[in-house]
């Protein structure tokens, strides 16, 4: 199968299926549009297509992708039209905003343009594991039944010459960005997910898969694992978390509410993670390069007063949420702890 390949520079961003003129605007659409840059880059390549100049600027090519070395597509999309029982699929592929993030995304087309399905491809060990735990994260959240959000059906899992690749629903084609300023708010959406909250005591959140990443990550900032290891000196309120709730795993289809990417959630993460990280989210949104001003705007959403409980709570979302590289809420906690060498 050959593509056509549009590049930003030598940065490949998206592959479009060749000798499928009847695709091309449907595989564009792919391309997800969250900033002005990406949006702007949509637009040209929509009117390149409209005035049929796509095939004469971006010339067919097979495709090869980095850590899985030459792939049959062809063969690969016979064995996910089994596995999704459609009689042919296109794939349509994108590159994350990190070419060095060690995975890639399909979405696969039918014949006409129609969605069928969005694939996460890993390409090394680290994102395998994530893939896979998004798999199970979304096995759990469709038994729940949740009525105030969408979750992206799951659709097929598998392995490709040892690299893990998941299929779910694609979300529709009208679907935006959530507005955090705009919108209305979704904490009923993270409160009908989370359920209710267990306490467990520090032993067991020593055994947890995160608190290694958050003892790891912090071992240099001494004043913030102080901070850490007083709030669970007396237990921790946990529950599940999304872990990554950035506007744009937050999508918006009239009145339906759309919740993405379920690969840093945890059914016994600190309570206020997801909370802690939309207001996070939305600071870093107005004014990123000015950590005092997010700080002090943090604190007046999350006052502390004298309250030990809460301010453990807020301490242990942000740790979370640092933990898996969230960089909003690294910024909050490089901000209120600095480490000792910021403070010489």
């Amino acid at each position: 199968m050959k593509f056509h390949i549009v590049k930003f520079g030598s940065r490949a961003l998206l592959a479009m299926p060749a000798d499928m003129p009847q695709l091309l605007e449907s595989a564009i659409t792919c391309y997800p549009a969250h900033t002005r840059k990406k949006r702007l880059i949509r637009l040209v390549l929509h009117m390149l297509s409209r005035v049929r100049l796509i095939r004469h600027l971006f010339s067919e090519r097979p495709l090869s992708l980095p850590g899985v070395g030459e792939i049959d597509f062809e063969e690969w999309m016979r064995v996910l039209c089994e596995r999704l029982s459609v009689p042919e699929a296109f794939p349509v592929l994108v590159w994350p905003a990190d070419p060095a993030r060690g995975r890639i995304y399909l979405y696969l087309l039918d014949a006409v343009g129609r969605g069928i399905g969005f694939c996460k491809l890993g390409l090394d060990r680290q994102n395998n594991d994530l893939i896979e735990h998004e798999w199970q994260a979304l096995v759990h959240l469709e038994s729940m039944q949740l009525k105030h959000s969408r979750i992206p059906k799951l659709l097929a899992s598998g392995d490709l010459k040892g690299a893990s690749y998941l299929i779910a629903e694609m979300t529709p084609p009208g679907a935006r960005v959530v507005d955090w300023h705009l919108d209305s708010s979704i904490d009923e959406n993270i409160a009908e997910y989370a359920g209710s909250s267990r306490l467990i005591e520090r032993a067991e959140i020593e055994s947890l898969p995160w608190w290694p990443k958050i003892r790891d990550k912090y071992a240099h900032n001494h004043a913030f694992m102080n901070e850490v290891n007083a709030a669970v000196t007396h237990g921790l309120d946990v529950c599940l978390a999304h872990g990554d709730l950035n506007c744009t795993n937050v999508l918006r289809d009239g009145n339906e509410v759309w919740l993405l990417d379920w690969e840093q959630s945890d059914q016994s993460a600190p309570c206020l993670t997801d909370q802690v990280c939309v207001a996070v989210d939305k600071l870093w949104a107005e004014h990123s390069l000015d950590p005092a001003t997010n700080l002090l705007e943090f604190m007046q959403l999350f006052p502390e007063s004298d309250d030990r409980i809460m301010h453990g709570r807020v301490v242990m979302a942000l740790a979370y949420l640092g933990s898996v590289g969230f960089t909003p809420a690294i910024a909050i906690i490089e901000a209120w702890f600095p480490t000792t060498s910021e403070v010489g």
